[in-house]
């Protein structure tokens, strides 16, 4: 019976009873020869020029392949259409391809200077990673790293316990960069933490080497508006660096994150900010009512700890206005909404009373205005001087006929008990008087109003206007 050949190497399979006197030489010149060859043994091969090579079965036995030549063209290394792995190595010159494949079936192109595992399934040379179809190729002892040729175009390199994706050089051969190559103009390359809700991404230089933007912008997403919360607002937990605080409750901290953390904070409405010298430190040690509008840049001290390092004003000056004073004006009016100011300019003009009451000015908050506890007075030319008590005196020795330009200024000066202090300086033309005020007022709350009214609280106006420029802190 003659003999067998294997459908793969070719291996001759003596058939029982065949080659009596010869069984050794055709078993080491057709079985372990081409073993040999198989599995260890390597093929330098010149495919110089721009024609096709078909390599012979013994050249493609050969477990390692190496082809050399100057390619003047475009060329195909065929090789037999039968179940074989080749390690390739293009070793040729010129700027040509080479592709290894069989005669009928496809092929991959080995780069230049390159080496590729390539297997053939019989009719197709393929990639073998790429042959993976899918599966998991792991990379250490305890099968906690590894890399999957997934099906949806990517690679997954997988990395659990302590392992670490690492480029590792030396001194004298540093890893000079790592560069992702965009495939068209405006799709940005993404790095991304995926899996667990809240993956964090560390950059993290060695040592005291910077981290540096050499070109182009550091562009950041708009973060999701955060709804402020009595008490601690938490800022830490924002989907952006930049976002909105919506809501008017009072702030008294901005959550706990790492320190250097940086949040900017546009509000939008009048929340209040509460100084805290350790929690919440906030420019001039004062507490801020914030406008719409407002930005403030806040550094973590971490510990739940923060600073405000910059506070910018949508409107840093707010003027209101009460143009008219005639005749038939009520005996008080009132200024509201005068939220964070920490100093109010105003001026009275041809201010006149019914009678000859004097004019007084008092302040007030949330609670209402305050009617006691003021200090200082008024003094005229004339030496005459009236302490205050009710609210702040602004002029002195008033006639019937006698009408008054009137111009204060009332300055914030303690935070923590709001006490203002009240400068002002008035004239009464028909009459020629000249009278000067000054004096404290500590309210209990921030201030939001003031009160222009007769000494009295009867008389009613019947000329004149009042106009106040807030400034905010």
């Amino acid at each position: 019976m003659p003999s067998t050949f294997t459908s793969a190497l070719g291996l001759e399979k003596i058939a029982t009873g065949e080659q009596d006197g010869t069984w050794g030489t055709t078993l080491n010149a057709n079985v372990i020869d081409f073993l040999d060859d198989a599995i260890a043994d390597e093929l330098s091969k010149s495919v110089a020029g721009a024609s096709d090579v078909t390599l012979t079965a013994a050249e493609a036995l050969h477990a390692q392949h190496y082809y050399t030549g100057v390619l003047t063209g475009n060329i195909n290394v065929i090789v037999p259409a039968a179940e074989k792995i080749f390690h390739t190595s293009n070793d040729t010159t010129g700027a040509f391809t080479l592709t290894v494949k069989t005669s009928a079936g496809s092929g991959v192109l080995i780069p230049q200077s390159s080496k590729s595992i390539v297997i053939c399934d019989g009719t197709n040379v393929l990639n073998w990673l790429t042959h993976l179809l899918g599966a998991e190729f792991f990379l250490d002892a305890d099968n906690d790293t590894s890399i999957t040729a997934d099906t949806d175009d990517r690679i997954d390199f997988k990395l659990q316990g302590t392992d670490l994706f690492r480029f590792d050089g030396t001194a004298s051969t540093p890893v000079n960069g790592l560069d992702f190559i965009a495939t068209a103009t405006g799709s940005p390359t993404e790095i991304k933490a995926t899996g667990d809700t809240n993956s964090g991404i560390d950059i993290r230089p060695r040592g005291t080497g910077p981290l540096d933007l050499l070109t182009g912008a550091f562009d950041e997403n708009k973060g999701a508006d955060i709804a402020s919360v009595a008490g601690i607002t938490d800022v830490g937990v924002a989907t952006g660096n930049f976002l909105d605080i919506s809501g008017t409750n009072a702030i008294t901290g901005l959550g706990t994150v790492k320190a250097g953390t940086q949040r900017v904070l546009q509000f939008d409405a009048a929340a209040t900010l509460t100084h805290n010298g350790t929690s919440l430190i906030l420019p001039n040690g004062a507490n801020i009512v914030a406008q719409a509008g407002d930005v403030a840049k806040f550094v973590s001290l971490g510990s739940g700890n923060w600073l405000c390092s910059n506070y910018q004003r949508a409107n840093p000056r707010l003027e209101d206005a009460i143009a008219d004073l005639s005749s038939g004006s009520p005996t008080v009016n009132d200024i509201t909404g005068l939220i964070g100011a920490y100093r109010i300019s105003g001026w009275i003009t041809g201010a006149s009373l019914s009678s000859t009451d004097e004019l007084k000015l008092q302040l007030g908050d949330t609670d209402g205005i305050e009617t006691a506890s003021y200090t200082g007075g008024v003094w005229d030319a004339a030496a005459t001087t009236v302490d205050n008590s009710s609210g702040f005196n602004l002029n002195e020795g008033s006639a019937a006929d006698g009408t008054w330009d009137i111009s204060f200024t009332l300055t914030r000066l303690v935070q923590s008990t709001f006490t203002w202090k009240l400068e002002s300086l008035a004239y009464e033309k028909v009459n020629n008087v000249v009278a000067f005020s000054v004096g404290l007022k500590a309210l209990s709350k921030e201030l939001t109003q003031i009160r222009l009214t007769s000494l009295g609280g009867s008389d009613t106006f019947d000329a004149g206007a009042l106009t106040i420029m807030s400034e905010i802190a």
